[in-house]
């Protein structure tokens, strides 16, 4: 049997809240047929409904991975110390990995765990509560199907088992963290 323990940040202060989401081109909103804005902008209406004046600092960019998220995006998430950080990554990871021709994904999971980890336990000692998101499986994405991305069969099965593997770190991890 396994037992995890669950830190927990402190409650969140009342009244409106700053928000910092931290992610890739799905945090940044590209190619969003709703609003071309993202999840953010839909988050911060919903939570302004009950904390009006909230603000959402969308720091999202396309191509970003998790490692240089851990560089770029995480030490200006902490510096700005935000009552809430949402955090989605890992689709760069998956793509990058996805094309190479040799299978490197013990590497690409492995480097996914321990910035994943980072990223986690910076937040959560700075205090900072943490929402990650799931990973979707890229290898289902009609782009990857298709002949312009030129991944074959063997390449999408395995960015689906990263996908998978990436979705285990997420639940092993955010427990650790309270995220």
């Amino acid at each position: 049997q396994t037992t995890t323990t669950v830190h927990t940040n402190s409650s969140i202060r009342a009244g409106s809240l700053s928000m910092y989401a931290l992610g890739d081109s799905l945090t940044a909103g590209d190619r969003d047929e709703t609003d071309r804005q993202g999840y953010t902008s839909r988050l911060l209406t919903k939570v302004n409904t009950i904390r009006a004046g909230s603000q959402m600092h969308d720091i999202g960019v396309s191509g970003v991975d998790s490692s240089t998220l851990v560089s770029d995006q995480l030490p200006q998430a902490i510096s700005a110390h935000p009552d809430i950080v949402t955090v989605l990554i890992g689709s760069n990871d998956m793509w990058q990995d996805g094309w190479n021709e040799n299978d490197t994904s013990a590497g690409t999971i492995a480097a996914y765990r321990e910035n994943m980890n980072t990223i986690l336990s910076r937040l959560h000692n700075a205090g900072i509560k943490v929402y990650v998101g799931l990973v979707d499986d890229q290898s289902l994405r009609p782009v990857a199907q298709g002949d312009g991305m030129g991944l074959n069969n063997a390449q999408r099965a395995r960015m689906s088992r990263i996908a998978s593997a990436f979705n285990q770190i997420i639940r092993e991890k955010a427990p650790q963290y309270g995220a």
